[in-house]
């Protein structure tokens, strides 16, 4: 048995305002009524069983007091027991005794208080709203992104293909027998993805190398799509069959073997690190035509990854195109008068005075027919002090063979810091124009340039004068893409009449008429 600490706060008065309820109920049972503060914490409620005769039977007064939060279910209650004494005092004990003269049952329940809600700030309400709107937001988006946006997905692909055997490793100018199977493969990939149930998916696809094997040759790709994540397993297994079906068409023109071919998804830089070592490969992101340096326009980061600023004393001068890890072939009247290595410096990447990389020059070597200030063998090598490391954003670009030949009106472009008009302003940011090859015997017109572009030049730009080289353009590339969109270093910014002129297009140091000199200094 438990003392009134079940129920109430065992004090005094308490107990003295509980008695006054009894005897107040053995007076006027039809008073069921509990004092305050009493009334503010239990719920009296009387039943009476009055078929019994009331004095005849020692008549019991049951107290039970029950609590419980739940309305209707009593978790525990405290039964106290209450004999009829006439003449006893009241001990509180276990057992409390009163007086009574009917057999009644009392029942003292807890009625928890009910305390008002406290309402919340308008604030907080706001700010409880906004987060589960956010919350909401953020799943629905990452939903969507997985389900719906689309991501860009590398794959590197290998097959196999029997009988000839191919060495192309990229970082070189191909034979023409590998660079037109490398362009029939293209050709052909393309066609199968843009003729599929894929096409809007596909976005790319390159031979990176052809190498030899035991019996015949590996071919290497490199794939882009862009899908949700959501269907990157479906893709595969598609891009897989599209390959493999190509492989069976192309069995006898190329001895193809469908059963070689392997597909492996790749990241971003691991896609970036195929090519990165290749020579004359752009960022795809950043190829973008236009036609207006003088007239030129800014180039995007890795549009054009081997322009270097030869910088003389901390300044711009020249630019400079990267052959290799180590080499820079650039124009010879830029080191005639400045040719102290120490003084000179090489910056890589898109903004001028913010470079991706800087090199020491170890060495200089000028054409020994260039004497100055003369415009024939304006060729010269320039030597780092120590090799870049091949990113996407600094890269090499392939030298021509020497029987390439350009024709009239073939595409290239230049690319430079120089002023962007006679005597003007110099950008910060890599100019590029796309110009047009113009025949030797045009430029060589007596309203042109009167007879003064020998065989080991060539002439470029618009004889309209719409778009040119100007001042400190000079040692930059004249880049010329194949059929595959690998680009060759064709000409080197030499001389001009003024810049933009009508009638006076640029002159450039023809590459291919020094293929063999770079060789025998370089071993290039």
């Amino acid at each position: 048995m438990a003392d009134l600490r079940g129920g109430c706060r065992h004090d005094k008065s308490g107990l003295q305002q509980l008695r006054a309820s009894i005897s107040a109920l053995e007076r006027d049972e039809s008073r069921l009524q509990l004092p305050k503060p009493l009334s503010d914490k239990f719920l009296l409620i009387c039943s009476l069983n009055l078929t019994q005769p009331l004095k005849t039977n020692q008549p019991t007064l049951d107290l039970i007091h029950k609590s419980s939060t739940t309305p209707g279910h009593f978790d525990f209650y405290h039964h106290y027991h209450h004999q009829h004494h006439h003449h006893h005092h009241h001990h509180y004990h276990h057992h409390h005794y009163y007086p009574c003269y009917c057999h009644s049952k009392l029942y003292i329940m807890y009625r928890p208080r009910i305390v008002p809600q406290r309402s919340w700030p308008v604030w907080m309400v706001i700010l409880i709203f906004l987060g589960v709107v956010a919350s909401l937001g953020i799943t629905i988006g990452l939903l969507v992104h997985f389900l719906a946006v689309g991501k860009l997905h590398y794959y590197e692909g290998d097959f196999h293909i029997s009988g000839a055997t191919y060495n192309d490793t990229c970082e070189n100018v191909a034979s023409q027998a590998s660079t037109n199977l490398s362009k029939d493969i293209e050709t052909k990939m393309s066609d199968a993805f843009q003729n599929s149930s894929i096409y809007k998916e596909y976005v790319d696809s390159q031979v990176i190398k052809l190498l030899p094997n035991t019996n015949g040759s590996n071919v290497q790709l490199r794939l882009t799509f862009k899908f949700p994540p959501a269907k990157r397993g479906s893709m595969r297994t598609e891009i897989r069959a599209i390959l493999h079906q190509m492989l069976r068409d192309n069995v006898a023109s190329w001895n193809a073997v469908p059963a070689s071919i392997k597909l492996t998804e790749i990241s971003k830089a691991n896609s970036e690190m195929l090519v990165n070592n290749c020579c004359g490969r752009r960022l795809s992101s950043s190829i973008t035509a236009g036609n207006r340096i003088v007239n030129g326009k800014n180039a995007l980061a890795g549009a054009w990854p081997w322009q270097a600023s030869m910088q003389w004393k901390g300044h711009h001068n020249c630019g400079a195109s990267l052959i290799s890890s180590r080499w820079l072939l650039s124009a010879a009247h830029c080191f005639a008068k400045k040719n102290n290595t120490q003084d000179w410096t090489v910056n890589f990447g898109n903004i001028v005075n913010k470079p991706y990389m800087t090199r020491k020059v170890q060495n200089i070597i000028l054409h020994e027919n260039y004497s100055s200030p003369g415009v024939h063998d304006d060729i010269a090598l320039v030597q780092l002090a120590e090799g870049v490391s091949f990113t996407k954003y600094v890269r090499r670009i392939c030298l021509p063979e020497a029987k390439m030949k350009l024709s009239d009106n073939d595409s290239v472009v230049v690319t430079g810091w120089g002023s962007l008009h006679m005597f003007g302003a110099f950008p910060e940011t890599l100019q590029q124009a796309f110009v047009k090859i113009i025949d030797n015997k045009i430029c060589n017109a007596p309203y042109a340039l009167s007879g003064f572009v020998t065989e080991t030049m060539l002439c470029a730009g618009y004889m309209s004068g719409e778009a040119d080289a100007c001042q400190n353009d000079s040692g930059g590339p004249l880049a010329y893409p194949d059929s595959r969109n690998i680009w060759h270093l064709v000409g080197i910014v030499s001389w001009g009449d003024g810049c933009g002129k009508k009638n006076k297009p640029g002159v450039y140091t023809r590459v291919t008429s020094y293929r063999d000199w770079i060789t025998s200094k370089t071993g290039l």
